[in-house]
This record gives structure tokens, C-alpha cells and sequence, in this order.
């Protein structure tokens, strides 16, 4: 088959032979059940040393008691942030999506300096026991001291008040947060998922074209438990390889395999067989 061309049909998206969608990154097949598979967020610790810029980390203290605590990080310039109460299981920080949240930083390295950050405010503190502070101020660097976060600018220890449930800053690490041990946590994924989706109307999943024939084939995805979505197509057949899918009539341009919106494509015998 020499120079001959098919039309394919179009609408919310056009496509040759075989059918597949993908959803959030992960490839679920269509026709049959529509699954997709979604990886699992799991907070693996980190040392500081391998914390880089622009990492989402978590920071913890686990007191002499065993109860292990987050750095909030929505505390604001008038009291200190709270102590999320956390927990360390099989290695890895676990509670609830809102307590993990809530303890969610921007780690920012500058030299052996490490900033934290959320958006636009910065954890920071002053040159008190309650000093402790998330916001706009210059005293927000801090690095590793005596197994202790220490604020470099007013040389003090950060640990966990427990009477208080917060986290304050003292000059002396062996009285209100004597024997604590602190930890930073990376978000990492482990495992996975599977997932029914929902929202996916397929009127075909495959058709089989003559020379010079057309097909619409069309689909639909609105899924309502996932964000990123597209379409997957590809040549099937025992000579799928005499074909080539393109944007333009004159088959020119070759399409990729997949799309987000309304495509025409079009299939080229490019060599001896049948499309």
C-alpha cells in the first residue's frame, strides 16, 4: 500500500486501531474494567546531608517518652507552632493527611545553612524561649548542632515543649528538650494502588479501516477521582508496521501517541501490507 490515505474521524479525541487511556501517569486499559493505579505517598526519612534544595520535607522530634512530633508550619508570628503528633512506623512517618499537611516545608540549602519555607513565610526565631515563629524575618537560618535544629542568628536549640504542645528554642538543650532526637522526613512512594475510575465514556475502544475509509472514534473522560487525563492510540494488526499516524492530510507531520484535546489523525501505508 503506496501513498494511500485514511481520515480519521474526530471529536473529543480521534485515534486509530486500539484504544488505551491514561490517568494521573498510570495506564488502566480500555474496554474491560477501567482501573488505574495510584502510588502510595510514604515520608522516608532523610539525612541532611542528602536534603536539597527545594525538597518537600517534613521535620520531627521524638522525645525521651517515644511520642514523636511535627513542626507546624502554620504557627504565624504570634505563637509558636504546634506540635503535630506524628507517628514512625516500619521506617516511615505516618498520620493523618490533614496532621501530615500541616507540617509540610520547603527545605532551601545555603552553604551548611538550611531554610524552611512555606510559600512566602519562613521558619524563623527570636531571642526568646517562646520564640519560635513561621513568617517574614531575617533569623531563619539554621543548621545541625549538637544532634539539635539550631537557629544560627540567635543561637538557640529547637525542641518540643510538651506541656505546652509546641515547639519552643533555649540556649541549653538539657532541660525542656533534653534527650529528644530529630529527624527529617522526605515524601517518597512506595507501592501502590489500584483505583476504579469513574467518569470514562467510550463509544469504541478498536475499528479496522480500508483504503481511503474513515472512522470516528470517540471518547470521553471526566473522571472524578483523578486530574490528569489522555488518550493513548496505537497501529495494531500483524502489519502494524506499514502504517504511520500523522497530523496533516499530507502526512507530513507524524502524531505522537497520545493527546488532551480534539485531534485529527491521519495513517500512511508506508511500506508493503495491509493497514
Amino acid at each position: 500500500m503506496k501513498n494511500k490515505r485514511k481520515k480519521l474521524g474526530r471529536k473529543l479525541l480521534s485515534f486509530l486501531l486500539t484504544l488505551a487511556m491514561v490517568i494521573s501517569a498510570f495506564t488502566g486499559m480500555i474496554p474491560g474494567t477501567v482501573v488505574t493505579v495510584r502510588a502510595n505517598d510514604v515520608w522516608q526519612e532523610v539525612s541532611v546531608n542528602d536534603m536539597q534544595t527545594g525538597d518537600t520535607i517534613i521535620i520531627t522530634n521524638t522525645t525521651s517518652e517515644g511520642n514523636t512530633y511535627g513542626m507546624a508550619n502554620d504557627g504565624g508570628t504570634s505563637v509558636a507552632p504546634q506540635a503535630v503528633g506524628l507517628t514512625i512506623t516500619d521506617g516511615s512517618l505516618t498520620g493523618s493527611e490533614t496532621d501530615l499537611a500541616k507540617c509540610v516545608w520547603t527545605v532551601e540549602r545555603d552553604g551548611d545553612g538550611l531554610i524552611f519555607n512555606l510559600g512566602q513565610t519562613w521558619l524563623f526565631c527570636t531571642n526568646s524561649n517562646n520564640g519560635v515563629r513561621v513568617g517574614s524575618n531575617a533569623n531563619n537560618q539554621f543548621k545541625i548542632k549538637d544532634d539539635y535544629l539550631y537557629n544560627t542568628a540567635t543561637s538557640r536549640y529547637l525542641g518540643v515543649y510538651q506541656n505546652g504542645n509546641d515547639w519552643r528554642c533555649y540556649t541549653s538543650f538539657n532541660n525542656n528538650i533534653k534527650n529528644q532526637t530529630l529527624r527529617f522526613w522526605k515524601r517518597g512512594v512506595s507501592g501502590a494502588e489500584t483505583v476504579s475510575v469513574t467518569g470514562v465514556i467510550l463509544d469504541e475502544s478498536s475499528t479496522a479501516l480500508n483504503v481511503g475509509g474513515s472512522k470516528m472514534l470517540t471518547v470521553s473522560i471526566s473522571p472524578e477521582n483523578a486530574t490528569d487525563k489522555k488518550v493513548k492510540w496505537s497501529v495494531g494488526g500483524t502489519d502494524a508496521g506499514a502504517v504511520k499516524l500523522y497530523t496533516d492530510a499530507d502526512c507530513t507531520t507524524e502524531v505522537g501517541s497520545d493527546a488532551t484535546e480534539t485531534l485529527i489523525v491521519y495513517a500512511k501505508g508506508v511500506s508493503a501490507g495491509s493497514a
